[in-house]
Order: structure tokens, then C-alpha cells, then sequence
């Protein structure tokens, strides 16, 4: 990126290993329903303890799971 741009960070203000993972794509990603993620892990023998969701907006929700002590259900 130095030799891109000439500086170690941009005015943006992130690192230069933060623009780099940016540049080349950053980590792969798949959308999906809050729904779609509460049934996999149900389904795996996990309980929601906590979530916080964009409300609609983009950005990223995140989840809290604590393994069941009953196990996955139907089991």
C-alpha cells in the first residue's frame, strides 16, 4: 500500500493492514435472517442468551448462544 499511496495510513484513518484486507476483499460473508441463525443453532443444542440487531439497517447483528443443557432438540 506504501508504494500505492506513498504513507503508511490513509486519511481515513485506518492501518495499513486494514486498508490491505479491504483492498483484497476483506472476509467472505453471507447474508441471512436473524430467523435463519436462531433455528440453526435451536437446532444444534443452543439457547440464545442475547442479541443486538441493526434494526433493518446495514451493519452486522450479533448473537450471543450458551450450549443447552438438554441438548439439540428432538434428541
Amino acid at each position: 500500500m506504501r508504494a500505492i499511496t506513498g504513507r503508511l495510513r490513509l486519511d481515513r484513518g485506518m492501518s495499513l493492514w486494514h486498508d490491505m484486507v479491504d483492498w483484497v476483499g476483506g472476509y467472505p460473508f453471507e447474508v441471512v435472517r436473524p430467523e435463519s441463525i436462531l433455528r440453526f443453532y435451536r437446532d444444534r443444542g443452543f439457547e440464545l442468551h442475547e442479541i443486538t440487531t441493526c434494526g433493518g439497517r446495514l451493519g452486522c447483528n450479533e448473537f450471543v448462544f450458551v450450549r443447552s443443557e438438554h441438548g439439540p432438540s428432538g434428541a
